[in-house]
């Protein structure tokens, strides 16, 4: 053991208002799914939790395409270190919209 520990990366306010409809998505996902997947059923089927998220980020000065950026980026870093039992990144792949996102695996 190195005695490294690792960073933990998740969205605590997220996780406290919305841990069982983040591990609900989580299992109404295919076996294989990307992060922008995940972040549109997300929207989709939780959206009070998803709106209140990214006014959340807008009433912080952010307009609301970033707000909606830095949604989906916190909800994946939550999924990533509080789910890992429920699922896991196994790539960085292009998004067709621009930049990167992650391809997962759901177990």
């Amino acid at each position: 053991m190195s005695g490294v520990s690792r960073r933990r990366m998740y969205n605590r306010r997220m996780l406290d208002l919305a841990a069982n409809q983040i591990e609900t998505q989580i299992r109404a996902m295919a076996r294989n799914y990307t992060s922008l997947d995940y972040c549109t059923g997300f929207e989709r089927n939780h959206s009070a939790h998803y709106e209140d998220f990214v006014r959340d980020y807008m009433r912080r000065g952010k307009d609301r395409p970033h707000a909606i950026q830095i949604v989906h980026s916190q909800l994946m870093h939550t999924v990533n270190d509080r789910f890992h039992q429920l699922t896991r990144k196994v790539q960085t792949i292009p998004n067709p919209k621009g930049g990167d996102m992650s391809a997962w695996e759901r177990f």
